[in-house]
């Protein structure tokens, strides 16, 4: 399918494609589709994209994903976001991570969560904190763990 064909692509219509043919699209086409048609595709078919087909998220198609997508990430998926696609993560989604994918951030990505986001970790989420991820966080992240987050460190 041509670039313009994706675009043109109903959300209906992208929800049908097979998890082969999402994850056979290139990064081009893949960015290709417009706004809010990332939220419309299943866990499976989100697990079948590559790092540089999630590199190409819209903020917005980020911020529009069901806790249980983003959940559905694989952690090099994870690993490949930007800074600015860590950003556009709701604190609801941020809560949703496994513990896995939370280790799996980088220090940028750590450093670009929002502090409601860290007040909304759960314990087990910082507890797998790293120190090169603890290093990344401001005093405001710090002081907006709770008494339980800070023991688990």
């Amino acid at each position: 399918m041509s670039t313009a064909q994706l675009a043109a692509l109903s959300s209906g219509s992208l929800t049908a494609l097979s998890t082969a043919q999402i994850g056979a699209m290139s990064s081009t086409q893949f960015g290709a589709l417009t706004a809010g048609k990332v939220s419309a595709l299943s866990t499976a078919q989100l697990r079948a994209l590559t790092t540089a087909q999630v590199s190409r998220f819209a903020t917005a198609d980020i911020a529009a994903m069901g806790t249980n997508q983003v959940a559905a990430l694989l952690t090099a998926q994870l690993a490949a976001l930007s800074t600015a696609q860590v950003f556009a993560l709701t604190t609801q989604q941020v809560g949703a991570l496994t513990t896995t994918q939370v280790q799996s951030l980088t220090t940028a990505a750590i450093a670009a969560l929002e502090t409601a986001d860290f007040a909304a970790l759960t314990t087990a989420q910082a507890a797998v904190l790293t120190s090169a991820q603890m290093a990344a966080l401001g005093s405001n992240d710090l002081a907006a763990l709770d008494a339980e987050d800070i023991a688990a460190l």
